[in-house]
């Protein structure tokens, strides 16, 4: 990581636009107790100015995974003044979503809103100006039939949406792609 904000470093006049992404994530276990290594969040704050104005490069948007530490997430980047963050194929609660959608965040949805109960319920209840698709590829999805993902599968994931809202796939494809 270290490598990689030399090189930012070194190139800053010549960089148009910047992004990032980091993951902060709690850990289930068998027992349902939640577990976070003790070192994350600094490296999240150290990684976060990737995505803040630097004199004129244009700020872009911050993927962040966050499994399990929805709250925790959303009070990192709102700390960290991240102007645009998607929050990575989202599957928290309603009101951690009502929190991130107010604050102006988006959610993902990925493939798996094609089976994933938690992911169709957030993205159900998600604004429709608040979501975006992907792929999340090269990741393997799947119940019933296993696939490894590939950018052709963002029709799985607009399909998905337009079943769980619906809403015609147009008009998803319109929306989300304005979004991004």
């Amino acid at each position: 990581m270290d490598g990689s904000w030399n090189i930012i470093n070194q190139n800053y006049p010549n960089i148009l636009r910047l992004g990032g992404a980091a993951g902060t994530a709690h850990h289930q276990t068998q027992k349902g107790l939640l577990w976070t290594p003790p070192a994350y969040p600094h490296r999240f704050y150290s990684n976060a100015p990737i995505t803040q104005d630097r004199g004129g490069i244009e700020v872009g948007r911050f993927s962040l995974h966050n499994r399990y530490a929805w709250k925790d997430s959303l009070e990192m980047v709102v700390e960290a003044g991240l102007p645009s963050v998607v929050f990575h194929w989202f599957t928290g609660s309603s009101s951690a979503l009502d929190a991130l959608v107010a604050a102006g965040y988006y959610i993902s949805a990925t493939p798996a809103a094609e089976y994933h109960q938690e992911h169709r319920r957030a993205i159900k209840e998600a604004p429709l100006s608040r979501l975006l698709l992907e792929t999340d590829c090269p990741v393997e999805y799947g119940r019933e039939s296993r696939f490894r993902s590939a950018p052709e599968h963002i029709f799985k994931s607009l399909e998905a949406v337009a079943e769980v809202k619906g809403l015609d796939q147009i008009a998803v494809a319109e929306q989300t792609t304005g979004n991004a």
